[in-house]
Order: structure tokens, then C-alpha cells, then sequence
């Protein structure tokens, strides 16, 4: 019995990861709420979030791969959220 409920615990986590990894949920914001969008520089390693579409495709554009909605976050707040550079990364 224990290890029908192990291995159903694994499957239940095997499809879940895939889902994550796979983007197969789709995200959507409403009116209050807004898409982060996730681009990637294979170059330095580092990752960009933006709520931007305009610099999402610009940042698109100069070479980082757009990774989709990273997450949805509300367009308003009371807690802040800093954006920060590496002058010191790899690669720029």
C-alpha cells in the first residue's frame, strides 16, 4: 500500500514539473494584473523580467530569448519591486 501512494506521489509530481517546465498552463492577467514576461542571454547567463511588451520585443530583438510569462503580478502595489543591473556580469 505504501508504495502505490510513493509511486502515485511521483507521477503527480512528474506531471506537474512537465506542465511547469512545458508551459502547458496558460497564464492570463486581468485588469488588475499584469504579465512579467522572462528573457534569457545565453551569452551571460543572466535573466530579464519586464512588464513591458514594447522591451520585452526590444530586448527580443537584440539577442535575448523571450521565455514567456514568468509569472502575473498586480499592476498596483504598496511593495516595491527594484530592478538591477551587473555592470560585472559575464559577457557585458
Amino acid at each position: 500500500m505504501e508504495k502505490v501512494k510513493h509511486e502515485k506521489g511521483i507521477i503527480a509530481f512528474l506531471t506537474v514539473l512537465t506542465i511547469l517546465l512545458t508551459g502547458a498552463v496558460k497564464v492570463s492577467a486581468d485588469s488588475t494584473q499584469a504579465e512579467i514576461y522572462r528573457l534569457y542571454n545565453k551569452n551571460t547567463g543572466e535573466h530579464f523580467y519586464t512588464s513591458s511588451a514594447f522591451e520585452r520585443d526590444s530586448v527580443n530583438k537584440s539577442g535575448w530569448s523571450y521565455e514567456g510569462v514568468g509569472w502575473i503580478a498586480p499592476k498596483k502595489s504598496s511593495t516595491p519591486i527594484y530592478r538591477v543591473f551587473n555592470p560585472n556580469a559575464k559577457g557585458g
